[in-house]
């Protein structure tokens, strides 16, 4: 657990400054971790002291999600294959259980995009409402130095 938490810190610090340069009012949302079964991993998190949510189908994705919270420590997005097309079932399929993307919350998500675009990130697709985000608008970003990140659009309430 120790070498995944430091991997994973490793990795928001440098994803956090490449950001914060491209992006200034991002603000670190979650980590998403590709899980065979949410239901399997929940029990130790809740054991941690984390709350869980409800698993909600991300149906566009191919993927259950539920998060795991917890006050002063990361949002932990749980993410597993809702059948054998999602993409999450090549990525455990190739390392198993593991940490795979990091979700930054940002106010406009078309700027943000472009912004990124002008760093070396591409789109995976166009942006879609994220079920389990309360509907809002994300996509996923991939570039070859620095992995996959997701981007959320604040909700405006």
């Amino acid at each position: 657990l120790l070498q995944i938490i430091l991997k994973l810190l490793n990795c928001s610090i440098t994803s956090i400054k490449i950001l914060t340069n491209m992006l200034e009012n991002a603000t670190f949302h979650h980590i998403g971790i590709a899980v065979a079964s949410i239901e399997k991993v929940k029990p130790f998190y809740l054991s941690m002291g984390y709350t869980v949510s409800d698993i909600v189908l991300e149906p566009i994705q191919k993927v259950y999600v539920a998060y795991a919270r917890k006050d002063g420590f990361p949002t932990v997005e749980m993410l597993e294959p809702s059948d054998d097309s999602s993409p999450v079932k090549g990525i455990l399929k190739r390392n198993g259980n593991t940490p795979y993307h990091i979700c930054y919350a940002v106010d406009d998500l078309t700027v943000a995009i472009a912004e990124m675009r002008k760093n070396g990130f591409r789109p995976l697709s166009k942006p879609v409402p994220g079920h389990g985000l309360d509907d809002a608008l994300m996509v996923f970003l991939y570039n070859v130095n620095y992995g996959l990140i997701q981007v959320m659009e604040n909700i405006k309430k």
